[in-house]
This record gives C-alpha cells, sequence and structure tokens, in this order.
C-alpha cells in the first residue's frame, strides 16, 4: 500500500489507475479552448523564459534570508520567489497531510486523462473527463523527491487546506485529491483560460478590465475577510470562465494569518511583489494583495507585465526601494487613479479590496 501523509484517519476509495486519453481537437467542441487554461503555454511565456534565462541559474538574497530553492523557482518566467527565515517555523506552521477534506461540490471517483493544457509550479496541467462526462482539470505533480519536492508539497498542503474550506463564486473550485504510485492529482473547476493568455490575443478595454477587476475584488474580499492573503496576485492566476465569469486560482502561496501577528516571509512573483514584501524581516498583511492587483490591472491595461524591461533582480530591488512601475499617461484617469491608490508604497495608504470596489473605475456603468 502507497503510504499517505495523514491529516485525520480517513479512508479514501481505492480507485483504478486511470486510462490516459486523447480527446479529438474539434473546432465546434465546447472544450476547444481549454489549451489557454494554462498560460504558460503562449507566446508571452516564450519571450519571458528567453529574456530570463540568463537568470536561470543565479540564487537570490534579500534582507539576508536565501531561500534553499531559488536556484528551482528561478527558472520560472514570471519568477516566482519564496525566502524563509527558518524552515523548522515553516514546517511547524504546515504541519497538514493531503486529504480530500472540506465541503465539496462534487466527487471524482473514476476519471480519464486528456489533454494536456501547461505546466505550473507544481507539475503538470490536464483536461479530465469523469465518469458522468464532466470536464475538470487535473494537477499532476511528482513527490517523494528531495527538497524541492519538499517545498512544492508544503505548498501544495497549504493550496488543498485553503480550497477545501473556501466556497465562492470568484474562488476556483476545489473538487479532491488522488495519491497514487508516487503521484499526486489534485481537480480543480476546468476554465477557458487566464487572463494572461487573453490579452495575448485580445486588447482589453476599461469597461473589460473593470468588469474583471470589479470580480477579482470580490475574491479578494472574501479571502482578506477570512484573514488569507493570496501573495501571487497576477493575470496568469486569474481563470476566466466562457461566461466571463473570473476565477482566482493557484493558491500554493496563500497563507492564513493572524491579525495580531502578520507575515514576515517572502513570498510571490517578483514583478507583482509589494515593497514590504521584498523585505522578509519586515511584516507586511492583506494590503500586499492590493499592490498586486495594481500590477495587474496595469498588466491588463498594457498588455505587458510590470517592470518587463528589466531583469527579476534588478525589479526586485528597485520594487525594494520604493519604484513604483510606470503608470502610462494613455491610461484612462479612472484607470491610472485606481492603479495609483493600489501602489501607494506605504501599506497603510493603500485602501482594501472593499473601499476599492466603490472606485469610479470599477462601479458598473449605467
Amino acid at each position: 500500500m502507497v503510504p499517505v501523509i495523514p491529516l485525520a484517519q480517513v479512508k479514501l476509495k481505492k480507485l483504478t489507475p486511470p486510462l490516459s486519453i486523447i480527446v479529438p481537437q474539434r473546432s465546434d467542441s465546447t472544450r476547444d479552448n481549454v489549451k489557454s487554461f494554462a498560460p504558460v503555454e503562449d507566446d508571452a511565456y516564450e519571450i519571458r523564459l528567453k529574456q530570463m534565462r540568463e537568470e536561470k541559474n543565479a540564487g537570490m538574497t534579500v534582507g539576508g534570508a536565501v531561500n534553499s530553492y531559488a536556484e528551482l523557482i528561478s527558472k520560472k518566467a514570471d519568477e516566482t520567489v519564496g525566502f524563509r527565515e527558518n524552515l523548522k517555523e515553516e514546517r511547524e506552521q504546515c504541519k497538514v497531510g493531503i486529504s480530500s477534506h472540506g465541503s465539496l461540490k462534487r466527487t471524482i471517483s473514476s476519471w480519464m486523462k486528456g489533454n494536456f493544457l501547461g505546466s505550473c509550479s507544481f507539475g503538470k496541467v490536464y483536461e479530465a473527463i469523469d465518469q458522468d462526462g464532466f470536464f475538470f482539470a487535473v494537477k499532476e505533480g511528482i513527490i517523494d523527491q528531495g527538497i524541492n519536492s519538499y517545498q512544492s508539497m508544503l505548498q501544495l498542503e497549504q493550496e488543498i487546506l485553503l480550497l477545501s474550506k473556501l466556497q465562492h463564486e470568484n474562488i476556483v473550485q476545489y473538487y479532491g485529491t488522488e495519491r497514487r504510485d508516487g503521484n499526486l492529482y489534485i481537480f480543480y473547476e476546468l476554465a477557458q483560460g487566464s487572463l494572461a493568455s487573453l490579452y495575448q490575443t485580445y486588447r482589453f478595454q476599461d469597461s473589460q478590465v473593470s468588469a474583471y477587476t470589479r470580480q477579482i475584488l470580490k475574491g479578494m474580499s472574501y479571502l482578506h475577510y477570512n484573514s488569507i492573503i493570496h501573495r501571487d496576485i497576477k493575470c496568469a492566476n486569474i481563470l476566466v470562465a466562457t461566461n466571463g465569469c473570473v476565477k482566482l486560482a493557484d493558491l500554493a502561496l496563500a497563507v492564513k494569518i493572524d491579525p495580531l501577528n502578520e507575515e514576515k516571509f517572502c513570498m510571490g512573483s517578483v514583478y507583482w511583489m509589494a515593497p514590504e514584501v521584498v523585505n522578509p524581516k519586515k511584516p507586511y498583511g492583506v494590503s500586499a494583495d492590493i499592490w498586486s492587483l495594481g500590477c495587474t490591472v496595469l498588466e491588463m491595461l498594457t498588455g505587458e507585465i510590470p517592470y518587463r524591461r528589466i531583469k527579476w533582480r534588478e525589479a526586485l530591488f528597485k520594487i525594494g526601494r520604493g519604484e513604483r512601475p510606470l503608470i502610462p499617461k494613455t491610461l484612462s484617469r479612472d484607470a491610472r487613479d485606481f492603479i495609483d491608490k493600489c501602489l501607494q508604497v506605504n501599506p497603510e495608504d493603500r485602501p482594501s479590496a472593499t473601499a476599492l470596489l466603490q472606485h469610479p473605475f470599477i462601479r458598473p456603468r449605467s
């Protein structure tokens, strides 16, 4: 029997190994757009990957804290990084196990793996179909392979623990997990694509960005109300359904904080990081997500990631010094004002997600 990481003494139904299938590509299929689910396959990813290739073997030091897997994460195009001051402390905080506990809307019992959709921080993402013909996304990763795998497992345990307890229309739905033959499979709601993949095809207008941002803020308000920091808000981690419904996804870096004891770990994607996050010695709270949102709105409106023209290490130090990304004057007045309010260097000067829902850029047009 394959050992299971315990969260509680539960008995999981033994499943037969899923068969691998290839779903035919049909122009008349409602699933013909699902390949954009994982933005890492888009052209922007290849461009960013080429720009960052020279940095792929570099480590990173911030505030005297060196991350044990900086080399691994520096290979990512958007440079998702994490710095731990004390690995032992992290282990104490993350003493949870992979489990399918939680209030779930659907039970996945028998399923088949289909088309490859892309890669993520943990492994590979596939389209899948269950015994009832229901389509969903499955994240597949290999476990039990050294320190890098251990770090990934910590993040996954955190993500699963949070997602299994969250119920909101603007948070991606989690359906369950399965561990088998050294692999971990995580079942999620399937969406059409990410904002990062969509802005490569469409030039977003203010009205579209406003509608998307309004939903992002609702999801963020829900997380922040529950004392959860997402810590990786960006277009690549925001999914869009065919009906325009936005879903916050990839909560691998999210953390539930004690209001009296804010976070001190440097976690996130460099170009979207708030200044207080860059310095792991300085505590930060949910307002760090507001800075990231400002960068995300800027990304949607310009079609480019913030600080695009500089390397991630240079961006890291600029952000640490409080240098904001350039806000083009060609943007509308309301859009510039919204981004400006999000990108206040002092986190106490940033509005809450709930307050930002009342901003003129966000309020529905009559």
